[in-house]
């Protein structure tokens, strides 16, 4: 009777122990991804078990974004895996247009090899070109990483946060243009200047024109013109001067027969007269005709008379001459 006992006791304690390893539940933890500004994303692995395949975490302009933790091997407990962003560092290479980087004592420096942090601060050296003024700086700016490159180009600011991110498969590098511009300056003595400013960026340059040069202001007696210049070489700060030449006028004498006109004296076939140039606001000297019997007295001009002196009459005249009897 005790071994039937002892038998059926183990029996049962046999079909207790396999029942319990078979319907014992599966151990499982969870993984919890976590970005500041999404989300969750939660995994569910086995005791033991690993991911193979990890979600990316999301993009940050400017910052390298991974998780905080690489092995994701037998797993044996809950786990929170966290997003960690680091700023990127851009190397950025200066595009001058002609001119020169220059330090706090004038020196020349390189054009390139600089690199700057997003979201750092920073500052970049002095831009200098002879002849110039200079406008700023521009650059591409893109406004995600990898995005193509547009040919409009942002102010960027001499010094402050680094914000620019551009990235071209995976590369982060960074082109700076300088801008500039000059005036072209119109002078004209006893009147304002006349200035026109033009332009040179990597968008495109402005420069002056037939259209563009203005009139210069005209004045009694002379011609006045602009120096010479080739509108191809005028780039830089350039001054043109106005220059004023003053006009010959022709002075008919108006005599009858009888009346001879001394040397120095030219005869204009198709009006029949002589006639004299004087140069106006330079001195004059008026000839002295002869005639038989009289006395030459003056010359009158309007009624008027008229003696030597400094032309100012800004036209060409024709003069009577006035005699008396011997």
């Amino acid at each position: 009777m005790k071994k039937i006992l002892l038998s059926a006791t183990l029996f049962f304690c046999s079909i207790c122990l396999f029942t319990a390893a078979g319907c014992a539940e599966e151990r499982t933890y969870t993984v919890t991804f976590r970005q500041e500004g999404y989300e969750d994303i939660l995994y569910t692995v086995p005791s033991g078990g690993s991911i193979d395949e990890l979600p990316e975490p999301n993009g940050k302009i400017g910052y390298e974004v991974v998780w905080d933790r690489t092995d994701f091997s037998d797993i044996e407990g809950d786990l929170l895996v966290t997003a960690v962003a680091s700023p990127k560092t851009y190397s950025v290479t200066f595009n001058l247009l002609g001119g020169v980087l220059q330090d706090e004592s004038n020196s020349v420096l390189p054009n390139s090899g600089y690199s700057y942090t997003y979201g750092k601060e920073y500052a970049f050296p002095s831009a200098f070109r002879d002849g110039y003024t200079f406008s700023g700086w521009v650059a591409w700016k893109m406004r995600e990483p990898d995005q193509q490159i547009s040919l409009i180009y942002s102010a960027v600011e001499e010094s402050g946060t680094w914000n620019i991110c551009n990235e071209t498969d995976g590369v982060c590098s960074v082109t700076i243009y300088a801008t500039w511009s000059y005036d072209i300056v119109f002078r004209q003595q006893g009147y304002e200047d006349i200035v026109l400013t033009y332009t040179e960026t990597p968008n495109g340059s402005t420069s002056i024109s037939e259209e563009d040069i203005p009139l210069p202001h005209g004045e009694t007696g002379y011609s006045v013109t602009w120096e010479s210049f080739r509108l191809s070489e005028l780039k830089g700060n350039t001054v043109i001067e106005a220059i004023k030449q003053p006009r010959k006028y022709r002075v008919y004498y108006e005599t009858e027969a009888g009346v001879l006109m001394p040397a120095g004296t030219t005869f204009d076939e198709s009006r029949q007269q002589y006639y004299s140039e004087f140069v106006f606001g330079e001195s004059f000297t008026l000839p002295v005709p002869e005639k038989a019997g009289s006395v030459f007295k003056e010359w009158t001009y309007r009624g008027e008379t008229l003696e030597n002196g400094i032309w100012n009459i800004a036209e060409s005249v024709t003069l009577t001459p006035v005699f008396s009897a011997t």
